[in-house]
């Protein structure tokens, strides 16, 4: 029997997957603030809007207490989830054609598998071979093509587009191993990118951006909502389930966000934005498919 619509997690999934998916096209239209300005702004916010929720759900001492319980361990997978990552994200869309930069981050299910194989030592099926491949030729679609002049650092913006990907790999098998629960984490996580974000800022000699009051509410939508809200969202829809059916909706995200800067920060959609994204999406998708078959193959 299905499971109902109060005991499914897939709503949770969808609202979490719809909020993430608008991230892209309120970042870029951010014009004349810096990355650091943009990350700092955005997990200021997220790290109120958290901690606030601990608090109230849990009272401020016993969420401070919490807090102190993350080892150097979760606090080094924290900065490579939130600096590291985030900042070349960002730098990727700014630096490079939004839709393509934004896709090319999008290949961090594949980059999260392909790294399970040396650090959990999953198998390289020939499926994960299929994605690698697929994977390739979506860098290949992406990088390049009409829009590309308006970018004289475009190099740098795919370069960081795709050290995104990886650094995101990366931290979600680290992430695995960790045994906090997921709010703790990502608490601790925004509070640590808003200071490390902060001293970015402050070298880079401008920590604050312009306080126009529609520069101010991107921000703060951004931090609220795909970096607060989505979390709390993906964190009940994990905690309900069915997984594989999560999994299979979390495919719309790279879909919903390339539409999402089509129709608010008008970055066009190609065809080989087009092709980009299908090459993209079947990266993200076989390695499910992979763990799926080797599954199958176990329980007989």
């Amino acid at each position: 029997m299905a499971p109902s619509t109060r005991e499914s997690g897939l709503p949770h999934a969808l609202g979490a997957i719809l909020l993430w998916s608008t991230s892209a096209a309120f970042l870029v239209s951010l014009p004349g603030w810096t990355v650091p300005q943009i990350l700092l702004g955005t997990h200021f916010v997220a790290a109120v809007a958290l901690n606030a929720w601990a608090a109230l759900r849990l009272g401020p001492r016993p969420a401070l207490a919490r807090l102190a319980t993350l080892d150097r361990r979760a606090l080094a997978c924290g900065l490579l989830g939130t600096f590291v990552y985030q900042m070349a994200y960002v730098t990727g869309l700014k630096m490079a054609p939004p839709a393509e930069a934004n896709l090319l981050n999008y290949l961090w299910p594949l980059f999260t598998a392909l790294l399970a194989v040396p650090l959990r030592g999953e198998k390289m099926g020939v499926v994960l071979w299929s994605a690698l491949g697929c994977g390739l030729l979506g860098v290949a679609a992406l990088v390049g093509g009409p829009a590309a002049g308006d970018y004289p650092l475009r190099l740098v913006g795919y370069g960081a587009a795709l050290a995104g990907a990886l650094a995101w790999g990366l931290y979600s098998n680290l992430l695995a191993g960790l045994k906090p629960d997921s709010l703790t984490c990502q608490r601790a996580f925004v509070l640590l990118g808003a200071g490390a974000f902060a001293v970015a800022g402050l070298v880079e000699g401008a920590p604050l951006g312009p306080t126009d009051p529609g520069s101010l509410a991107r921000i703060a939508y951004v931090g609220c909502a795909p970096v607060a809200a989505a979390v709390l969202l993906w964190q009940a829809a994990m905690q309900r389930g069915p997984i594989h059916r999560i999994a299979t909706a979390s495919y719309l995200t790279p879909v919903l966000s390339t539409l999402w800067l089509g129709l608010l920060a008008g970055a066009p959609i190609t065809p080989r934005v087009a092709a980009g994204l299908a090459l993209v999406l079947a990266a993200a998708a076989l390695p499910s498919v992979d763990q799926l078959l080797q599954a199958r193959t176990a329980t007989r």
